[in-house]
């Protein structure tokens, strides 16, 4: 009689340690998933942030290059030597 409660705690004990072992590859497959869509979206926001960087050293180069279109165009030129004359 004790040999088959014991028997029966064992299968008992197995059941539940088996169970235990399938939810914790479950909940880790889990966080695989979730780490990835994770490092996606912060990879699309990177991608954001260098896009909006590109753009604004885009908007900067052209600022620049139109100021020094200004500087160089004759008509400036004259009209800053005449100030000084």
């Amino acid at each position: 009689m004790n040999e088959m409660i014991v028997i029966g705690l064992g299968i008992f004990i197995l059941i539940i340690v088996a169970k235990c072992v399938i939810l914790l590859r479950f909940l880790q497959k889990l966080s695989k998933k979730s780490y990835i869509k994770y490092q996606k979206f912060n990879a699309k926001t990177q991608l954001k942030k260098i896009d909006s960087e590109r753009v604004k050293n885009r908007m900067m180069e052209s600022q620049i290059y139109s100021e020094s279109k200004i500087i160089q165009d004759p008509d400036f030129l004259t009209f800053n030597t005449e100030i000084f004359y």
